[in-house]
């Protein structure tokens, strides 16, 4: 079997008999695996000819958004994203000619979601490529459009809906840009958020009580407050998560109020303002709504980060049964393996065997995920000072003096915008210990 043209037949099949009323297509197999035999196609093609058959496929069905709406109206706006996702990774490789359409295809696609249901777009749209391991380049192409009240106000012609939808896009970028790393970005950032708190207020001083305009008030303060914490600005980002929190509530959005407690809960710990029974206990209770309650894009992602959360308390108080406990979950997570995010796990490996004791295979893993951060600049990767301090202390343990401290002086060259402060504060203890 060629598997390059068994894929190229299976998604010409299923356009020719569809390619003109996706909306009314009964196919579940079809909605589902069109996209992914052509995208596969690409991937199989061993001539450029064949490549420029297959992609030329893709970019057809998925430049026009009628598939991915009659998908996202059947299986889920995720499964839509996934498809652009998988898509956009396969042409910027194989036939990057065909990139911009695929962005304004997916642009034209999201926009007309937005206006077709009550789902927060933008919250999903963040959920999926904000966080997907192959979608940074196709989350910024693709809000360039969205951020543009002109082009979703082609769909969305409510005048409430499109100020809210369009606020939402502008703080899916600004969350974009402070993930970023560089200083620049993060400043724009701020900028970009502080406005929308403003314009948000405002909306919701003319419709008092609204949920949708409290709930979009959460999110911003949120990322609002998560500059604050990147910045060491302890006290401004306490406040503002709690203001995210009370917004979230106000709006019915448990899982929002669950998110925002817990980052302040764990800028705190790290701070040394809250307590390891206290932490626990809330992420204990926490652990339990996400995976027995919680709703909404981020609820998945949240039931893994909770096993996060206890491995950075098994860090904090060298609780190795915890440590391992919590590892056994993350490799079996769902969410991490859907999206790609093999770098989550590795990095937990790594703090997992430090805190068994293990030094050497902590070296070994925290070497391999540091590698190109131990020369030159140190990039601006949230908390990197964190791993650079570990990973010192697993040298120092193996009697790697001299490699510990240049991990350690390299851990204090990494930038203050980042959420390094605390680590540096006891990098600095460890450089001064005789």
């Amino acid at each position: 079997m060629n598997p390059f043209q068994s894929n190229l037949d299976l998604a010409r099949r299923y356009v020719d008999a569809f390619g003109t009323s996706w909306q009314d297509c009964d196919d579940g197999y079809a909605l589902a695996n069109t996209a992914s035999h052509g995208v596969r196609a690409v991937e199989e093609a061993r001539t450029d000819a064949e490549r420029s058959r297959a992609a030329g496929l893709v970019a057809s069905l998925l430049s026009d958004p009628s598939y991915g709406l009659a998908k996202a109206a059947r299986l889920g706006t995720e499964e839509m994203l996934l498809d652009y996702v998988a898509a956009h990774a396969a042409l910027d490789r194989a036939a990057p000619e065909h990139r911009e359409a695929l962005v304004r295809g997916l642009a034209s696609a999201v926009a007309a979601r937005a206006a077709a249901t009550d789902e927060h777009l933008p919250d999903v749209l963040h959920s999926v490529l904000g966080y997907h391991g192959r979608a940074g380049r196709l989350n910024e192409a693709v809000l360039v459009h969205l951020t543009d009240a002109a082009t979703v106000g082609e769909y969305v012609a409510d005048p409430r809906k499109l100020m809210l939808t369009t606020l939402g896009f502008a703080h899916g970028n600004a969350t974009r840009l402070r993930r970023l790393g560089d200083e620049a970005g993060v400043r724009k950032a701020r900028d970009i958020l502080e406005r929308a708190v403003s314009s948000t207020e405002r909306l919701g001083a003319d419709l008092a009580g609204d949920a949708s305009v409290d709930g979009l008030l959460s999110s911003i303060c949120y990322d609002l407050a998560y500059v604050h914490y990147l910045y060491g600005e302890t006290a401004a980002a306490d406040g503002l998560f709690r203001r995210s929190a009370e917004a979230a509530d106000r709006a019915g959005n448990a899982t929002g109020a669950y998110i925002s407690r817990l980052v302040a809960l764990r800028m705190n710990l790290f701070a040394g303002t809250v307590g390891a029974a206290r932490f626990r206990a809330d992420v204990e209770e926490a652990r339990t709504y996400f995976a027995e309650r919680a709703e909404g894009p981020h609820a998945r992602r949240w039931a893994m980060n909770v096993h996060q959360y206890l491995i950075d308390l098994a860090v904090e108080t060298g609780d190795a049964a915890l440590a391992g406990a919590e590892l056994e979950a993350l490799e079996e997570d769902e969410w991490l393996a859907r999206l790609g995010r093999d770098d989550l796990l590795r990095i937990a490996r790594a703090r997992v065997a430090f805190t068994r004791g293990d030094h050497e295979r902590a070296a070994a893993l925290y070497g391999e995920h540091l590698a190109g951060e131990l020369t030159g600049d140190p990039s601006g990767k949230e908390e990197l000072a964190r791993d650079l301090l570990h990973y010192g202390r697993a040298l120092a343990a193996l009697g790697r003096a001299a490699e510990a401290r240049r991990a350690w002086a390299q851990g204090l060259r990494c930038p203050d915008h980042t959420a390094n402060g605390p680590w540096k504060h006891r990098i600095e203890r460890e450089l001064s210990a005789p």
